[in-house]
């Protein structure tokens, strides 16, 4: 099951994909996406 955690002010998901750079240092994890961060664009794909 996918959780979320937030570093820099950005939201992640985790476990944290591949393609992502950031890695997870005990930060606190959320079962839901929490509100009022913006997406990592490498975890949630929103590159191009």
């Amino acid at each position: 099951m996918v959780e979320y955690f937030v570093k820099n002010l950005k939201m992640h998901m985790y476990p944290v994909p591949s393609r992502c750079t950031v890695r997870y240092t005990k930060e606190k994890r959320y079962k839901f996406p929490p509100k009022g961060y913006e997406k990592c664009d490498k975890c949630f794909r929103l590159y191009k």
